[in-house]
Formats: C-alpha cells, structure tokens, sequence
C-alpha cells in the first residue's frame, strides 16, 4: 500500500511539470544514462571536448532556471543505476552549456585513509548548482565552459 502511495505522489509531481521541464527531465535522463556508459571507455580530457564543444542551441520560449535544471537532472539521475556525482555534474553542465550558461565544473579531492576520495559539482558563478560536497576538498579541475 505505501508504494502505491509513493508512485501516485510521483506521478502527481511529474504532472505539475511544464512542457519545458518534461523535455529537459528527458533530456537530462539520456544524457546521463550516455555519459554513464562513455565514461569508463573515453578520456575524460576527450570527454570534456565533446561536452564543451558544441555551440549553444536557441531557445524561443522562457528558460528554465539553472536552480530548476539541477533539481530535474538531479531526478533524472535517481533512475540511472551508474550515476555519480560526476556523472550528474557533466550531465548538467552540458546542459547549461547547450542553453549558453557560462558555469564551471569542479572537480575535486581530498586525502582519506583509503588514499584520494573525489568529488564533483557544477557552480554558478560563486553559487553551487549541484552536489556541493565536503568543504574540505581541494580543486585539482575548473572547468569554464
């Protein structure tokens, strides 16, 4: 009973989405399930390339907010088994990129006992979009694409 109650107030959120949104969480979804799958078979420095590479697509109607773009990737991720925190941040940052939003992917790490733990976010300016992370890391990547 609670999971059918858990699927109705899903399907309640998802109809209050706009067209827009609907597009952009579909959107988010393929992308991260490619980058999911490329990512252990092409240089990151290639990978890069490809998402940076493409000039921003035009857009007639109101944008989406970058806040908005992160919250949707960030459900389109939920359903991909593979994603990490990097996996969503060039997810999102390929977006924001194809819609001509200058922000930076940073990636970062820290000593642990176990040797380098990483992480990835993307930020806006001096705000972060998506995954924020422990204040103790150390960038060792920006992006600025």
């Amino acid at each position: 009973m609670a999971a059918t109650g858990r699927w109705r107030e899903r399907w309640q959120r998802l109809r209050l989405l706009s067209a827009r949104e609907w597009r952009l969480l579909a959107e988010s979804w393929l992308l991260c399930a490619a980058i999911a799958v490329v990512l252990p078979r092409v240089s990151f420095t290639r990978l890069i390339d490809v998402i940076e590479g493409r000039q921003p697509t035009p857009r007639s109607s109101p944008p989406v907010s970058p806040e908005r773009m992160a919250t949707l990737v960030e459900s389109a991720a939920a359903r991909v088994p593979t994603s990490t925190c990097l996996t969503k941040s060039l997810t999102l940052h390929r977006l924001l990129r194809r819609r001509d939003v200058h922000s930076e992917l940073v990636i970062t790490t820290k000593r642990a006992d176990t040797g380098l733990e990483a992480h990835a976010l993307v930020k806006l300016g001096e705000r972060v979009l998506l995954d924020a992370g422990p204040d103790d890391y150390v960038p060792i990547f920006i992006s600025r694409g």
